[in-house]
């Protein structure tokens, strides 16, 4: 299987035990992370449609290459699966996600008619994180759980 996620800082920790634990199980997967730290989706979407070369190509949870472009990794393999990932503060507020997220979606379907598409969802912050971000949770780590749970699935 040849898996592309396409995030931030929250792709690239889960890509830090991804590529072990399908290894673990006996399964082969060539695992690929296109990141920017902190980037939205909009950032995501305006970075693929100026061919920006900006994002850390991470292969098997280790950076290989700096300032790729997302386009050039779209079309470098045959993509199976393909994951798209809202910034972790705003991963609970629906309204950020579009028209990014579609937008993306239909360009990268043009690009991969094949693969397969899937939300990356986020998750909550330590229940004492200290953040102007976790305070649009009201600094309740089950209340953005719930935020980003109910944003994820509709999304």
């Amino acid at each position: 299987m040849k898996l592309l996620s396409i995030g931030n800082s929250f792709s690239e920790d889960a890509h830090g035990y991804l590529y072990d634990l399908f290894k673990s199980v006996g399964e082969d997967v060539y695992l690929v992370n296109a990141c920017i730290p902190g980037c939205t989706l909009e950032m995501h979407w305006n970075s693929l449609i100026c061919n920006e070369e900006n994002y850390l190509y991470q292969f098997k949870g280790v950076t290989t290459k700096e300032n790729a472009a997302l386009r050039d990794i779209l079309t470098s393999e045959k993509w199976d699966v393909i994951t798209l990932q809202q910034v972790s503060h705003y991963s609970g507020k629906y309204e950020t996600y579009q028209p990014f997220l579609a937008d993306l979606y239909c360009e990268i379907k043009a690009i991969c008619p094949d693969a397969k598409f899937y939300i990356h969802k986020t998750w909550a912050y330590e229940h004492d994180f200290v953040s102007s971000n976790f305070e649009m949770y009201n600094n309740d780590q089950k209340y953005m759980y719930k935020c980003l749970c109910d944003a994820s699935n509709k999304a």
